[in-house]
């Protein structure tokens, strides 16, 4: 949320992290821009992951905070791991990490023609 109160909405580098029972997401973020000053001021976000097609997609909420030393190295190991450009970002720009705690999420599968919409919720 911006300072009036509205979504900001940004692309991010995002990696699962899955240490922990609830679902959670890291993320990269440049360190000064708006949307890691929005999320400094208020931790609250939505998100929207997805591919190059309308076909399969999740949108859900959670509540963002930064990390820093080993939390924040691991984030960028995961990162890493998901996607070979993180490198070259982190390389040459100022990043912080994140990590998601998502509260609710929809799934959406309507990659199968003709047929109704897969749809998977948590909590369910």
């Amino acid at each position: 949320m911006n300072e009036a109160g509205a979504p900001h909405v940004a692309h991010t580098f995002f990696a699962w992290d899955f240490a922990s029972q609830e679902p959670a997401l890291v993320v990269s973020v440049l360190s000064h821009s708006a949307k890691m000053a929005n999320i400094r001021r208020d931790g609250r976000v939505g998100l929207t992951i997805g591919g190059n097609l309308p076909d399969l997609w999740l949108n859900g909420h959670g509540e963002a905070t930064e990390l820093d030393g080993a939390d924040a190295a691991r984030a960028l190991a995961l990162l890493k791991a998901k996607n070979k450009a993180v490198e070259a970002f982190v390389s040459r720009l100022p990043t912080a990490y994140v990590r998601i705690a998502v509260s609710d999420y929809r799934i959406t599968d309507v990659r199968e023609p003709g047929s109704p919409p897969l749809v998977f919720a948590y909590p369910a």
